[in-house]
């Protein structure tokens, strides 16, 4: 079935603006090989698009020639679809003014710590990129913690940083804010083939102060597959705002997965009760597949065989 995870997609409202950003903020790299992409995976084709990678994590910004978003757009942590991205960083003490000097937009009012704990400090806060998603920053409490989602003593070293690379330690991983616990959290791990690594509740000044929200109450479950490391979000209170599905917004596009036989794929999804398009339509001619989650985010699967 699925075979690998392969990447998130984000729809940006100028994708060399954006690529700047992650490279110079984040310390993302670019991925030279073109993406693999099915035909009508968008409601508009991107006019330009770049692949970025950091700390396994691999994702790819799309800009179109016609984007609709709110006016003035503000994205919160307890918004469906994409809810942030988690950074690891040295000190908010440091981090804060060259964010500012760069023209990033820094809520200053979320700056605290989920842990009510003085002795690991203020690190925690909201930044935001050029399309304002928010980016939630954290401060490891060793060289090894930045990465949540292994097992303590199995967390592989990490990457040594060149000057230059980026103001931040590390992309940790991005968070998706889900309704439905009970149907979606069984999707990614039957379907998507994704491993619970943790599940964390949270609630309390901390949380509430620096996920922006006021008063909170959430549960995040830590998933991982093929490298990505994902956290899927709910928020039992406040509630999340419903979410427009159209493909013409800013934020999340979809995801991608890779897998080995686009029809026994098909029929398994089938038979999970889940509606699959066989779209003919890829770049080299080979067949992938659409569906979506339980939340209506949409997925293609692309085949690692060529054209079948």
């Amino acid at each position: 079935m699925i075979t690998r995870f392969s990447h998130w997609s984000l729809a940006v409202a100028n994708v060399d603006r954006s690529a700047s950003f992650y490279e110079s903020i984040l310390g993302c790299t670019r991925i030279e090989n073109p993406i693999r992409k099915t035909a009508g995976v968008l409601a508009s084709e991107p006019r330009a698009a770049v692949q970025l990678e950091q700390d396994g994590q691999r994702f790819q910004l799309l800009e179109r020639d016609a984007v609709a978003s709110p006016s003035p757009r503000k994205p919160q942590c307890n918004h469906l679809g994409l809810s942030h991205l988690t950074v690891a960083i040295d000190s908010a003490d440091s981090l804060v003014p060259e964010l500012e000097r760069r023209g990033v937009a820094v809520r200053h009012h979320t700056l605290g710590s989920f842990v009510d704990d003085r002795e690991a400090g203020d690190h925690q806060f909201l930044f935001e990129d050029p399309d304002g998603n928010l980016i939630e920053t954290f401060a490891p409490a060793d060289a090894l913690s930045w990465n949540v989602f292994t097992a303590p003593g199995s967390t592989p070293a990490p990457p040594e940083r060149a000057p230059g690379e980026g103001l931040v330690q590390h992309l940790s991983h991005f968070s998706l804010g889900i309704s439905d616990p009970e149907s979606t959290l069984p999707f990614y791990e039957r379907v998507m083939g994704l491993e619970l690594v943790a599940v964390m509740e949270w609630e309390g000044v901390g949380p509430s102060r620096v996920m922006d929200v006021g008063d909170a109450s959430l549960t995040t479950w830590l998933l991982t597959r093929d490298g990505q490391r994902i956290e899927i979000i709910h928020f039992a209170r406040p509630a999340s705002p419903p979410r427009s599905l159209h493909g013409d917004q800013l934020g999340l596009s979809h995801f991608t997965v890779e897998v080995d036989d686009v029809a026994s794929t098909a029929a398994s999804l089938e038979d999970f009760g889940i509606a699959v398009k066989t779209v003919p339509g890829m770049d080299d001619g080979a067949p992938g597949l659409l569906f979506t989650d339980p939340e209506g985010n949409l997925i293609q699967a692309i085949s690692t065989k060529g054209d079948e």
